[in-house]
């Protein structure tokens, strides 16, 4: 029951949880304060490298075995990301 109320917290209030850098745990911020970060980061043009088509088919298709594998190894249960557990 706390997990919902917690999101509807969130919710109301326009807060997100995240992980902070260098392994610190989790934070809670606005969605703003989340949003002008992405924005600072994707209008830096030294954030980005060129690649090669074939890097990001070999990257696409890694990610895809490991959704496949996750998927499989949780098959029984379909909310096994959602689940909600006692603090």
């Amino acid at each position: 029951m706390w997990l919902a109320e917690l999101k509807s917290y969130l919710d109301e209030h326009d807060y997100v949880i995240t992980l902070t850098d260098k392994n610190l745990g989790a934070a809670v911020v606005s969605q703003d304060w989340i949003e002008a970060g992405v924005v600072k980061i994707l209008y830096d043009i030294h954030n980005y490298k060129i690649v090669d088509e074939s890097q990001v088919d070999l990257a696409v298709d890694c990610i895809h075995d490991v959704i496949i594998k996750l998927m499989t190894a949780h098959s029984s249960n379909d909310d096994w990301c959602m689940e909600e557990q006692n603090p």
